[in-house]
């Protein structure tokens, strides 16, 4: 039965979220197989150990498989409610442990030694005020050398300002205002292997006021109108969009009264309630889509060292 495996060896549900066991896609396969035919024979110990053996054959044939060191996703937010539900859900789906740091409050950095990757999401704060702003220095120097480290690394809006100041480009105040709402997207580059195609089509959300030029050897993905910067690939572990996937129509409609609520000028082509909610229904669901499927994609094409 399942209590003749010892819980530290198995994932959450089953076993200890800090046991440090990531299972990819097809370990998953067997796993659940496992699960099965425990209930079905006899012989569970004989399960067990062949489960083991099948692990170590898929931990030499996928680059490693999993490391049961660099277990942790490092998630970066900037508020006090940093929208991270549908983040970390992928990240324990793919069979990570999340690590939520709250930059501003102060709250510690995940230890190097644990982490597989990082998550570095939006904020309100520009790169260029890490002068004045002491934990926004310190999250830059945090990310820069998990940059050194090989780490893959994800940016969003401010995270991926960050991710282009940390790599030699310029971030500054667009000319262009305040972009709210959902817009359109076109693909530079359809065929990258880890960014993936399933965003065409789609219309992503937009909150930033903040743009940044990009160094010629960065490759831009995906481009918009207002500002063409919004999706890149700084390197085969390193990738940025301006946009916001992560999203939720509560979120959205959080940030969008409280911006109604402190008289932040919105563009003139923000949508009205209704339209929001409608377009939030439309385009959300596929975001969702290619944020796992990316996600998945660049953080099992890595295995990081011990």
């Amino acid at each position: 039965m399942l209590a003749s495996i010892p819980l530290c060896l198995l994932p959450p549900p089953f076993g200890s979220p800090d046991s440090g066991i990531a299972f990819r896609s097809p370990e998953r396969v067997f796993y659940f197989l496992l699960i099965y035919l425990q209930y079905h024979t006899p012989y569970t110990l004989l399960c067990f150990q062949g489960f083991c053996c099948i692990r170590a054959f898929l931990s030499s044939c996928y680059g490693g498989g999993m490391n049961v060191n660099r277990h942790q996703i490092a998630l970066l937010g900037h508020s006090e409610n940093p929208p991270v539900e549908k983040l970390v859900s992928i990240v324990q789906q793919l069979g990570y442990t999340p690590h939520i740091t709250r930059v501003p409050f102060g709250e510690p950095f995940a230890d190097f030694k644990n982490v597989h990757g990082v998550i570095v999401l939006g904020g309100p704060a520009g790169v260029y005020r890490a002068e004045e702003l002491g934990w926004l220095k310190k999250e830059i120097d945090w990310v820069r050398q998990a940059v050194e480290e090989g780490l893959p690394v994800f940016g969003i809006c401010l995270g991926c300002q960050m991710l282009a100041h940390i790599l030699g480009g310029d971030v500054f105040k667009g000319e262009q205002g305040f972009e709210f709402g959902f817009t359109p997207l076109t693909f530079e580059v359809a065929d990258d292997p880890v960014f993936g195609d399933e965003l065409t089509g789609v219309d992503v959300f937009q909150s930033h006021g903040d743009t940044y030029e990009l160094r010629a050897e960065h490759l831009r993905l995906m481009r918009g109108e207002r500002y063409p910067e919004q999706a890149v690939k700084f390197a085969d572990n390193l990738y940025g969009v301006q946009f916001h996937p992560e999203i939720s129509t509560n979120v959205i409609f959080r940030w969008y009264r409280h911006m109604k609520a402190i008289g932040l000028p919105l563009p003139p082509d923000t949508p009205d309630d209704k339209t929001l909610e409608t377009l939030a229904d439309q385009h959300l669901p596929q975001s969702h889509i290619w944020l796992a499927a990316f996600l998945e994609r660049l953080f099992g094409r890595y295995q990081v060292e011990s």
